[in-house]
């Protein structure tokens, strides 16, 4: 058995302990799905979104991360008011680790109900269901049998017992989202949630691997400073056993064309992921069509092993209104706008 062997399946025991990382992002409003499923469908100003994400995370040690997802979620069956609608939303996710020897496949569905509490406050409740597959493929592995005296030769037989392991599962999700709009120059969103409600046994050897509760938090604020500046800070905190996850920090957007039909807006922003991380984010966004980048620099006492590499994010998010429906006639709620 060769070194590299030794990694994973040290790497294997932690995952199937319950300590191995479970779905993270640095932007957090960039993965609205993942984060509660109440979000399905809360969208201010229009009826749909589309949207992508991939992180790359630790990829200068030899177990990194690899994450990538898609959602979309639209509005439906909205009231004739426009003060109460549902939300369906649909996403996948995909994480790898190292050279995909250890993945995770995620398929998941969400709904949410939002009504109008009053005309400056709104509450969503939401769930949402995800069938999982999580494998561990050895076949990319090497061995020393497979040395031919210049290279590992992995079509040559490994004389190992085990080859693919499979293991799939249903997970459920649930959450709650309270907005006030007091005018059209502050919106603020609080969010609870609970992922893994079921509690699902995630084990590959039929042993009572069960997902522990993970309770989720968030506050995410869009105040307008001036005619062309807008602050969103965001609060949010996860927790799962003996692990956390709690960021805190900022946006801060210019529009460079406040009078325009399309305005053009900069962002840049700073956040700090606790015990773990400084995130800075750049991002701009045009016709609807928001593009962010991300980078996280270690700060805990990995840095000496990545060399303060953490993890870099993209996303690309589009958000538009059915045909019928155009920026003059659209309902909804106050929200900040440039």
């Amino acid at each position: 058995m060769n070194k590299k062997l030794l990694w994973i399946i040290i790497y294997v025991c932690c995952a199937v302990t319950g300590w191995s990382q479970g779905l993270h992002f640095s932007q957090i409003s960039s993965a609205p799905l993942f984060l509660n499923p109440s979000n399905t469908g809360l969208l201010p100003y229009d009826n749909y979104r589309v949207g992508a994400h991939y992180r790359n995370q630790w990829n200068t040690v030899p177990v990194n991360y690899t994450t990538m997802a898609a959602f979309g979620d639209l509005q439906l069956l909205k009231n004739e008011n426009e003060t109460s609608w549902f939300g369906l939303g649909g996403a996948f996710y995909s994480d790898r680790a190292g050279d995909g020897i250890l993945s995770l496949s995620q398929i998941q569905l969400s709904l949410a109900y939002h009504i109008k509490t009053s005309y400056t406050s709104m509450l969503s409740i939401g769930f949402g269901g995800s069938y999982k597959q999580r494998t561990l493929d050895f076949s990319k592995l090497s061995y020393d049998v497979q040395w031919n005296g210049f290279s590992f030769d992995r079509s040559s037989p490994n004389h190992e017992p085990f080859k693919y392991e499979s293991t799939r599962f249903w997970d459920l999700s649930a959450g709650l989202n309270y907005a006030l709009f007091p005018n059209d120059f502050f919106y603020a969103k609080f969010g609870a949630g609970l992922l893994h409600v079921n509690r699902a046994s995630e084990t590959f050897y039929n042993n009572d691997n069960k997902l522990g509760f993970r309770p989720v938090a968030s506050v995410e604020i869009i105040g307008k400073a001036t005619e062309y500046l807008i602050v969103s800070p965001v609060l949010y905190a996860s927790f799962q056993k003996k692990a956390s996850d709690v960021v805190i920090g900022s946006m801060f957007s210019y529009n460079a064309s406040v009078h325009s039909r399309y305005p053009s807006i900069f962002s840049i922003g700073v956040y700090y992921r606790w015990n773990d991380a400084v995130i800075s984010a750049l991002g701009y966004e045009f016709n609807k069509v928001k593009l962010l980048f991300s980078y996280d620099i270690t700060t805990s006492g990995m840095k000496a092993a990545n060399n303060m590499n953490g993890a870099m994010e993209f996303s690309i998010i589009y958000q538009g209104l059915y045909p019928k429906n155009n920026a003059n006639n659209r309902g909804g709620f106050n929200c900040p706008r440039f």
